[in-house]
């Protein structure tokens, strides 16, 4: 039974003690810290050890019945630096980049990190622009 509760302390401790960020592989795509529409895109706020750029995503587009563009971010390969960047890194997905026309009704499904967004239900996310925030 020690083993096993020090098994997952020191799990607990790995994860969150900065030793990068890890490629999710989930169907709702990778944990992001934030979203925000902007003329040009969507602005998403997305854990970084150092090394995460645009090109450490791809992104996977439906359409609701509504018209409703849902759109979820996927890490593509691991981020091993180990960097303090609290904040993540902001980076911008323009219209192009996403293949979704500009103006769209658009909602992102990715989870939001409940460690820069403690006021958040489970899995809510948040536009950068909440007053929240």
């Amino acid at each position: 039974m020690k083993r096993i509760v020090f098994g997952m302390v020191l799990g607990v401790c790995i994860v969150s003690g900065g030793a990068g960020v890890l490629a999710q592989n989930s169907s709702h795509g990778d944990i992001i810290y934030g979203w925000n529409l902007t003329a040009d895109g969507i602005e998403i706020d997305a854990p970084t050890g150092g090394c995460t750029t645009k090109d450490s995503f791809s992104t996977s587009t439906s359409v609701t019945s509504g018209g409703e563009v849902e759109i979820v971010f996927h890490r593509k390969d691991d981020d091993n630096c180990k960097g303090n960047f609290p904040g993540g890194v902001n980076l911008l997905f323009t219209w192009n980049d996403i293949r979704i026309p500009a103006g769209s009704k658009v909602k992102v499904e990715n989870p939001a990190s409940l460690a820069r967004c403690p006021f958040c239900g489970s899995g809510e996310l948040v536009k950068k622009t909440d007053p929240r925030f």
